[in-house]
């Protein structure tokens, strides 16, 4: 809170995409239990366990729709289940963008509303945030660790995430994401021939990756 109080003081407008460390709670699924030699842990589910993500009322305690953050700002325009996923208009460099910040792995309601707010602002230049989407490789692949979609079909993909959302809106130029400690790029284009920029910068181990 510290720390984004330096940006909101600054009035500038953002917004926050949780990942898996801003869930309330983070468990092992009884489907894959964890070795416990670690001579025989070969990070696969199989032998490292997977793990499910749920809860997020510490995150709208301070991020949610109803704090000093967002609350009355003219930019925050929409917001999902109390802003665990949330809109914002910005301007920069003489444009007027559309920014959605979306929850991770989203469900299928997250996806529909996102499609709304952008149906909502038609031709605004469109950028998505979203916690795990591309790897270090550049694939739109979760970690098999956490991999929310593959333990609970309720939750989308990247892939999913592509085909039913960014892919059907011209209007979505960029994807940004974190997670996968790494840095990639990718461009593919959309269903109406456009390019889409997609960009992992994680910053959590940004030291190893200036090494690697």
């Amino acid at each position: 809170r510290a720390g984004y109080e330096l940006i909101s003081r600054a009035e500038l407008p953002f917004a926050v995409a949780p990942g898996n460390h801003d869930y309330d709670a983070m468990w092992s699924d009884a489907r894959y239990p964890p070795v416990s030699d670690p001579r025989k842990i070969d990070f696969t589910p199989e032998t490292l366990g997977a793990l499910h993500i749920g809860g997020l009322d510490n995150f709208r305690s301070v991020f949610g729709s109803d704090t000093p953050f967002f609350e009355g700002k003219e930019w925050y325009i929409s917001s999902y289940d109390g802003g665990t996923s949330s809109a914002q208009r910005f301007g920069a460099g003489g444009y007027t963008f559309l920014h959605i910040a979306l929850e991770m792995s989203p469900p299928d309601e997250v996806l529909d509303w996102a499609a709304s707010v952008v149906e909502a602002n038609p031709g605004l230049p469109t950028i998505i945030s979203t916690h795990d989407y591309l790897d270090a490789r550049g694939r739109r692949r979760s970690s098999p660790l956490i991999d929310l979609e593959a333990l609970d079909p309720a939750h989308n993909d990247a892939e999913d995430l592509w085909a039913e959302l960014i892919s059907r809106h011209d209007q979505i130029f960029m994807v940004l994401c974190g997670h996968h400690h790494g840095q990639a790029i990718r461009v593919d284009r959309n269903a109406a021939g456009n390019q889409v920029y997609q960009i992992l910068a994680d910053f959590q181990d940004r030291g190893q990756v200036g090494l690697d």
